[in-house]
């Protein structure tokens, strides 16, 4: 019993017998016999007693209904023992990720098409963000603070940061802003989910190629992976969306349909191949079967979906 609670019964208890020790029995020149039975005939000193009693049980009555129902009531997210745990789940990116509304209206769908229950929120919609910038940011700040813990932070750099070659450069753009973001992970009690973004459809620049941008983004995340994974905390995790996106690349008849008209931005394939691929990492999980978005087919899906579930890590 908590500590509030015995100390109304205590106070509730003392206003009983003390209206008990004062009304015992009522003589009959009071007209009554006892406060306790509501027939009898009372003064109007006695009446008062009755009252209080009346009124003292009701208080305790109405204590014990407000302390039970405060301490049953459970907050979103939280673990009753025999349902499995809501994950709380938020996205730090730019347009990457938001475009397609892709965390609310496919990630998150594809979980409740699962079964699962899930909490969402984002950093809206902040075009160019950086991971550096996105420190700064005031949304950013803003959707860190709306809960007091997340499960995971779904963490997407800017798509060009991580596939220079030269490590100075990565350390300067990307890799040096991770003590900071690994001390938010630790303090939201978080697991950092890396979002592995993909080439673009020609490569970088003039000369590149599709195949040699996304080696060097590989390369790029394993080294924002390590370089969370020395500083405590819960490790981080990648999820593979360029991994899986190669293989799409690869495989699909109509590869130009997981872009954008820009050949760098995804277009809604490529946003539901993404969510899925974080569907797969964060739930350790085959998304087949999955909620699928008007406007792709259901052969289409079923191929994306195998190809975000080959890519995870198990």
């Amino acid at each position: 019993m908590s500590t509030k609670k015995l100390i109304i019964h205590f106070f509730c208890l003392l206003l009983v017998i003390a209206t008990t020790f004062t009304s015992k029995v009522v003589t009959a020149e009071d007209g009554g016999t006892n406060v306790f039975f509501p027939n009898s005939k009372c003064s109007k000193g006695k009446r008062k007693r009755k009252i209080c009693v009346k009124l003292g049980c009701k208080f305790v009555k109405r204590s014990n209904n407000c302390i039970t129902k405060r301490q049953n009531k459970k907050k979103p997210g939280e673990d009753d023992g025999n349902v499995e745990k809501i994950k709380r789940i938020l996205f730090v990116g730019n347009s990457f990720t938001y475009y397609n509304d892709m965390p609310i209206s496919l990630f998150k769908k594809i979980a409740i098409s699962l079964g699962k229950k899930v909490i969402v929120n984002t950093n809206g919609k902040q075009g160019g963000s950086t991971l550096g910038s996105n420190l700064f940011s005031q949304k950013t700040k803003k959707a860190v603070r709306k809960y007091v813990s997340y499960t995971h932070i779904v963490l997407q750099e800017q798509s060009a940061m991580l596939q220079f070659s030269s490590y100075n450069t990565r350390y300067a753009q990307t890799y040096r802003h991770v003590p900071a973001w690994n001390k938010i992970c630790v303090a939201k009690k978080a697991t950092p989910v890396l979002f592995q973004t993909w080439a673009y459809y020609n490569g970088y620049g003039v000369y590149d190629t599709y195949q040699a941008m996304q080696t060097r983004l590989l390369y790029g995340y394993n080294g924002l992976q390590a370089k969370f994974n020395v500083l405590g905390g819960k490790d981080s995790v990648i999820a593979h969306v360029g991994s899986a996106w190669s293989m799409a690349y690869e495989n699909l008849q109509d590869k130009s349909a997981l872009y954008n008209y820009d050949g760098r931005h995804p277009g809604k394939l490529g946003s539901y191949l993404a969510a899925l691929t974080i569907y797969c990492t964060i739930y350790r999980e085959s998304p087949i079967g999955a909620y699928i978005p008007s406007g792709i087919s259901a052969n289409i899906s079923a191929q994306v979906q195998e190809y975000a579930w080959l890519a995870c890590d198990k």
